[in-house]
This record gives structure tokens, sequence and C-alpha cells, in this order.
């Protein structure tokens, strides 16, 4: 994901190619991919790894025009390679996703392993949620509740609600509504967006964990679907 400019605090200290990352990140947060592109992809050439990072990110996603996912791979392999853990996360996906690759759900799981040795708690979280959905083996439950733990207790809000969903459908776990409100809860409070919040909605709507309170789910429900959570498409999908 994209860093947040407005949540870095300019220093003297800062290294050219650190400058020029910042700056192009600004104009992207205000609208100029034009400048922002060439700012990053300057910055990338100069030696920031986040800058090569968030340009390649921006060509998967077509914030530049086209989609250039061949380019994007390029910079995630190489960064990957060097052992970088967003970029190793980054080539990962594109590999589960065959973009700019062939599809490799083995090599998929090779890197998303190397970035999370490396730290990177969103890849712990994407590999649970990918057992889950039974991408990777399910014989593979107890990895992926261990690592959710270790995300959550370090404070990764997309491991709170994992761990919630967990709860909810005894995956890894015995079936406990209690232990999956309170994980979503958490998970809520620390910034889990528009998924978690959603999920306190349901406990209160159905009495998971938590005495049915009408008021106090659509409450929730509201503020999910403000943060951007798609209600028309979730009741599509389970034909509510």
């Amino acid at each position: 994901m994209m860093n947040d400019p407005a949540m870095h605090k300019r220093s003297e200290s800062e290294t050219e190619p650190e400058r020029w990352y910042y700056d192009g990140l600004g104009y992207l947060a205000k609208g100029n991919y034009e400048v922002g592109r060439y700012l990053l992809e300057e910055a990338y050439k100069m030696g920031s790894v986040g800058a090569g990072n968030d340009y390649a990110y921006g060509l998967t996603h077509g914030w530049f025009g086209k989609r250039d996912y061949d380019t994007a791979v390029k910079i995630f392999r190489r960064l990957a390679r060097q052992g970088d853990r967003d970029a190793m996360n980054n080539y990962a996906f594109a590999y589960l996703n065959g973009l700019g690759v062939k599809k490799n759900i083995h090599l998929a799981k090779f890197w998303l392993m190397k970035a999370i040795e490396k730290g990177n708690m969103d890849s712990a979280v994407s590999y649970a949620q990918l057992v889950f959905g039974g991408v990777f083996p399910r014989e593979n439950w107890n990895l992926s509740v261990w690592l959710c733990f270790w995300a959550a207790d370090n404070g990764n809000a997309g491991a709170m609600n994992e761990l919630g969903l967990f709860y909810e459908e005894a995956a890894g776990m015995l079936k406990n509504y209690d232990k999956a409100f309170e994980w979503f809860k958490k998970s809520a409070e620390h910034g889990g967006g528009a998924c978690a919040e959603f999920n306190v909605s349901r406990c209160y709507r159905y009495g998971l964990g938590v005495e049915i309170d009408e008021q106090t789910a659509d409450a929730w429900q509201a503020l999910a679907i403000e943060h951007g959570f798609d209600f028309e498409a979730y009741c599509n999908r389970y034909d509510l």
C-alpha cells in the first residue's frame, strides 16, 4: 500500500532520493499523477526502495494510465531479491494473480513466507486469509492461527479481524462468539476499517458474543458504509 505523505514529517537529514520520493507522494495525493510518477521513478533510480514499491504498485493499479504489469514485476523482483519485505509481498501477489508472470501458487506462497520471515505482518494476515479461503492447503491452519496471533499482538488490525472470523467460523480453533466479537471490536478500535466495523455490526444485529442491539448495529453498519464497505454487494453475495 502506498505511504500517506501526510503522515511523513520532513527532516533536514533526508537524502535526495527520500526528498524526491516524498515529493512524489505529495503530488500523487494532490492528483497530479504525471509529476508524481516522474518523481517516484527518479527516486527509485536513485536507490529509494519505498519509491520503487509505490511506483510499481501504481503501475499495477492504473494510477498512471494503462496498467504495466511487466515493468512492475521487474521492480518487485529486483527489490524482493535484495531482501525488501514489501516487495516480497507484492511479488507474491503477482504470482498469485498471474500479473506480469505466469500464475504460480507455489511461488506465491514461497515469496509470502519470505516476507513473513522478514517481519511483514500484512503478509502474515494475507497468508491466513489464503488458507481460510482454500487457496493454500488447509493443513496449514495452525500456522495461520499462530501468525495472526503474532501480528495481532503487535497491533495489526487486520490480524485482529481475521482472528474474529476464525473464532466465528471455528477455523483452526473452537467456535467462540464471545472471542469473535472481542477481536472484531479490537480490530475496529485499532483502525481495522470498514470490514471490522461491519463485523461488529453483525455481532450486535445477530447477538454474536453480545446482546442484540439493532440501534448499535445500525450505527456500526453506517460507519462501515461511510468507510467504503459495499453493503449492496454483500447483500447480493449472501442473497439478503
